[in-house]
Order: C-alpha cells, then structure tokens, then sequence
C-alpha cells in the first residue's frame, strides 16, 4: 500500500509538473504575439488594420503543432485575423472576452472539452483594451496515458507483501536464537553455574553420521 500510494502521488506530481511546463511553453508563444500587435496599436493602427498580424499567427501556428487556434479579435469579439479559416467573423465567448480583457494579471486561462484556452488582452496607447488573443491548443499532457498498473495488482501487492514478511521472519530467526543463547551466558555467569553446551560442531556430527 506504501508503494502504490507513493506511484500515486509521484505520478499526479510528475502530470503537474508537465502541464505546468507545457501551459508555459503556449503562455510565451500568445505573450510574443501580443506584443508584436500591441507595437502596431501604439503606432496608432486599429485591431482591423494591424500590418502583419495575419502571417505573424500563421507563423506561431506552423512552429507549434499543438496549436488548435490563434485568434486575434477586437473589443466587441468579432475575430478579424484566425489561423483556422472558418472562424473569421465569428464572435469569441463573453465569458471568454471579458475575463481576458478585464484580466489586471496579465491574460485568462480556461479549458474546453478537448483543448485549452488561453487569452491576453491587446492593451492600446491610452491603457485600454482593444480586443485580445485567443490560443487554443491540445490537451495531450492531460490526456496521454498515464503509468498504468497490471491486471490482479492487488494479489502481486499482496504476495509481494508476504514474501516480504517471511524473508523478514527467517532473517530474525539467527538473531533471536543468538540474543537467547546470550541471555543464558549471562545468567550462568551471573548465578556461578555452569555454561550451557555450545552449537554443535557440524564437523564432529558429518562423521558421526558417516
């Protein structure tokens, strides 16, 4: 049981530390992306007529084969530039738009049933959001398959356990024998009597027998 739990708590750790690291990976890509469109915003382009931003998350999109979708929308979310074709024009949740473009911590995260989402405001000269950036990219940290146990392991856990106590059993076998003859000799010194007889002398008994 010591075991399984330990398997246990090591496996949901390492799938932790995974997701972690693969939401990290996506967090820098969407952060690299914003960046670049919030350069065009400052130089006073809107969302619509951003130079570059069709390329830049076709760009993102080949480099990163997780990647569902990169959509780039304005403040009412209306998606002008998307990798994936059939979503232009299409409006972004509100419950997606409005925690991405409210966020003071710098972006939303949110999953579906089969990809995450993540999304970061695009922020204008004067401070104010002017749409976002929604990334989506595949769940295969979460759903690769985990360290899987064999069939019948509770019987293997179970007679490795046993196997376990008899070695542990026959290992303490010498050692009680030892610690007894010890507490004789101890009392046959204390009391003056005589000391009990020594172990056989396997030598002595082979040719006894022969």
């Amino acid at each position: 049981l010591v075991c399984l739990s330990t398997l246990l708590v090591w496996q949901t750790h390492f799938r932790q530390q995974q997701d972690h690291l693969r939401d990290g990976r996506f967090r820098f890509s969407l952060t690299q992306v914003t960046a670049s469109l919030e350069a065009g915003l400052r130089l006073g382009f809107l969302v619509a007529d951003l130079p570059g931003a069709q390329p830049l998350i076709d760009q993102v999109r080949a480099r990163q084969t997780d990647i569902v979708s990169i959509d780039v929308f304005d403040q009412h979310g209306e998606i002008l530039f998307s990798t994936d074709p059939a979503g232009l024009g299409s409006s972004v949740p509100t419950h997606w738009r409005t925690p991405c473009t409210q966020s003071s911590a710098g972006g939303w995260q949110g999953q579906t049933r089969d990809s995450d989402v993540q999304c970061q405001a695009l922020v204008n000269s004067f401070g104010q959001a002017s749409g976002g950036v929604l990334l989506r990219y595949r769940q295969l940290a979460r759903t690769a398959p985990a360290v899987s146990l064999p069939e019948g392991w509770p019987f293997m856990l179970l007679g490795v356990g046993v196997l376990l106590a008899v070695a542990l059993w026959q290992g303490c076998r010498p050692i009680r024998a030892a610690e007894s003859r010890a507490q004789v000799l101890h009392a046959a010194v204390v009391d003056g009597g005589p000391l009990p007889p020594g172990p056989p002398d396997e030598k002595k008994k082979k040719k006894k027998n022969g």
